[in-house]
């Protein structure tokens, strides 16, 4: 009798492992964000209500807007809208790729950060990175 009741509770313990925690992304869609991308050493506060985002890089000053739009509770879309100041030295390819809109995933989400997945349709490159919650 003993060896059923462990052989079932190793059951539920392994089933329970296998089970894909999916991440509580609710309070992402409003609040301020900080974002700091090491190999330029550079920080950027995020504030975003439901359907608007705005980073403001804190080096320089400049700050883009883009929309919003939540396709689940997790992956959201970034539609860019604009940019002050505006930056002359663009290149067509550049100017281009922002017209692409840009594909997140939040995968994963904890106590002060979240991680996520970022692509754009037609680039192969995927950046995975890490946005802290601001804690004021």
């Amino acid at each position: 009798m003993r060896f059923y009741f462990l052989l079932i509770l190793l059951f539920i313990l392994l089933l329970s492992c296998s089970i894909k925690q999916v991440p509580d992304c609710s309070r992402l869609k409003v609040g301020k964000f900080i974002y700091y991308l090491k190999f330029t050493d550079t920080r950027y506060v995020i504030e975003r209500n439901d359907s608007i985002q705005t980073e403001t890089n804190q080096t320089t000053d400049a700050v883009s807007k883009s929309k919003i739009k939540w396709l689940t509770p997790c992956d959201y879309q970034l539609i860019f809208l604009s940019r002050s100041p505006t930056d002359t030295s663009q290149n067509e390819i550049e100017k281009k790729a922002e017209a692409i809109p840009l594909n997140t995933k939040i995968i994963k989400t904890a106590k002060n950060y979240y991680v996520f997945e970022s692509s754009k349709e037609g680039i192969s490159m995927v950046l995975r990175d890490t946005i802290w919650y601001n804690m004021r």
